[in-house]
């Protein structure tokens, strides 16, 4: 009796100690972040509001700090999350589907649609992405460099048979349809690499089971076509032996939205083994030109950028603009790079000439995924369009916002950021005397017809430099009432050495007509150097 009272008070200790653990040590820590969750976590309650009354909010505050707070709790979490992912075979996570065979797929950017069939570029689509290249390729072009454009296949495109939704097999995609396309109505080199992946999948695996990314080896595959295209267009590309070995990754970027890095255990991947000639480099005009546009653009600023030095190399310089596939861990920029004197690689969702005028590349490369072709491709450049004059059209003038019954703006423009700095639809500001690149920021739209722009240029002296137009502005669609409206975001970035050399004091923003017929009057900034 004595025996099993002993016992009941050990079990009871036991139950009261595992209770208050996690009570006692109870965090009362500000801003804590979740990496097994990836969500900022609740902060302590605020007793009394600012009148000194008793928070109204209080009960369910304390509620959403003490289930966040507790002590162990991430260990808690991340024990539930590998029972439900390893035991269950549950996703815990709406951005990833459990695949066959250990394999995990990324569900949003039309993943899994490439996979079904379900997404197709339009013929409207296709048009406008042709325009658009063939304007870049002319643009490079005039200037004496080579430019490629290189589609890049998602995961589920090589490998849809291993999505459990369904039973998929590997077909037409939107790289095809798009390669196609340019091939017949274009002049635009462009490089499909889907079909060497999938005649290369028996070599190995080309994409990590539980990451979004090619493997070393899926790398490779695309470096090939790419070297193959490149000499077809009389470019010298240096051959040299890569091998690969079986290694361990531990970590994924699906793993991560699962839970954990480490939440789906470690995966056999191949390794690249080659005798590298290429030295990283950190310093220079290069390296400063990338650090300045890091500091202005998120997606520069997300994705990096790397530079590369060859001194044995024959060729002379190569810039990629890339997405996350070009990362220095794939080797990509590296082994392009065994070619070329200088190859500089940034992630970057747009060609930009003031980029170009740092570097002064003899190959451009622009790379696109195919998830994002509809989001990337469809994007004006950040290029000037080589022409002193804007396209031949009638002037005409933007109904008035009297007419209209609102503000439109001037001319249906509107400036809202200059530099980084919210102006309020100035029209005129002043530009710092080291100030190397005048951004500007906004909207714009033809109320004449309720509809955006077809085009919209700036102009600069004899500068002329199409604007990056297009992006959605859902706040101006709300505010005017009209659907239609969304797309009328504009950006346009403009040499500061235009005004503080050439002594212009002035630049114009001109909007084309909805249908392409008229140019608008154009809206004048005065621009005064400080």
């Amino acid at each position: 009796m004595n025996k099993k009272r002993a016992t009941d008070w050990i079990v009871v200790a036991v139950v009261c100690l595992i209770i208050a653990v996690p009570v006692l040590t109870i965090s009362f820590e500000k801003g804590r972040i979740s990496s097994v969750e990836n969500r900022r976590l609740s902060d302590p309650p605020i007793l009394f509001d600012e009148n000194g009354k008793l928070s109204e909010t209080l009960w369910d505050d304390f509620n959403a700090w003490f289930g966040d707070s507790l002590g162990y709790r991430s260990k808690y979490v991340q024990l539930a999350t590998k029972i439900k992912t390893s035991i269950l075979h549950k996703s815990t996570s709406e951005n990833v589907e459990f695949g066959r065979e250990g394999w995990y797929f990324y569900t949003l950017d039309h993943n899994m649609d490439l996979a079904t069939g379900k997404y197709a570029l339009s013929p409207e689509m296709m048009q406008d992405i042709a325009e658009k290249q063939q304007k870049i390729s002319d643009y490079y072009a005039a200037r004496g460099i080579q430019y490629m454009l290189v589609l890049t296949p998602s995961k589920t495109s090589i490998y849809p048979e291993y999505i459990a939704s369904g039973n998929y097999e590997i077909g037409v995609t939107p790289c095809d349809q798009l390669e196609e396309y340019l091939k017949e109505n274009t002049s635009v080199q462009v490089v499909n690499t889907k079909p060497s992946l999938v005649e290369s999948k028996p070599q190995g695996k080309l994409f990590l089971q539980h990451d979004t990314h090619v493997t070393q080896l899926g790398a490779y595959v695309i470096y090939k076509a790419i070297a193959k295209s490149l000499i077809e267009l009389g470019i010298q590309v240096k051959d040299f032996p890569v091998s690969f070995i079986d290694g361990e990754l531990g970590i994924g970027d699906l793993a991560a939205m699962l839970g954990g890095e480490d939440i789906l255990g470690k995966e056999t991947v191949p390794y690249a083994k080659w005798e590298s000639h290429v030295m990283s480099v950190e310093e220079g005009p290069v390296h400063d030109a990338f650090e300045i546009l890091k500091g202005e653009d998120q997606e520069v600023s997300a994705l990096g950028y790397s530079i590369w030095n060859n001194e044995e190399a024959d060729g002379g310089c190569l810039l990629i603009y890339g997405d996350s596939q070009w990362q220095p861990v794939r080797n990509l920029p590296q082994w392009l790079g065994e070619s070329f004197k200088v190859t500089a690689s940034v992630g970057c969702r747009s060609v930009n000439s003031e980029l170009d005028d740092s570097v002064l590349p003899d190959v451009v490369i622009f790379a696109c995924s195919e998830r994002l072709i509809d989001s990337v491709l469809t994007r004006n450049a950040q290029i000037t369009n080589g022409s002193s004059s804007l396209p031949d059209l009638p002037n005409k003038e933007m109904i008035s916002a009297q007419e209209y019954g609102r503000v439109i703006g001037i001319n249906g423009i509107k400036i809202d950021i200059v530099n980084g700095i919210e102006v309020g639809g100035t029209t005129e500001f002043t530009l710092p005397a080291e100030t190397e690149t005048v951004s500007l920021y906004g909207w714009a739209a033809d109320f004449c017809s309720n509809a955006p722009f077809s085009e919209m240029y700036a102009k600069v002296g004899n500068t002329i430099i199409q604007c990056d137009y297009g992006g959605e502005r859902p706040d101006v669609a709300a505010a005017y009432g009209y659907a239609s409206l969304e797309k009328t975001m504009f950006m346009v970035n403009i040499p500061a050495a235009i005004f503080l050399n050439q002594g212009v004091t002035e630049l114009e923003l001109i909007g084309v007509s909805a249908d392409g017929q008229y140019l608008y009057e154009p809206v004048s900034v005065r621009v005064l150097i400080g």
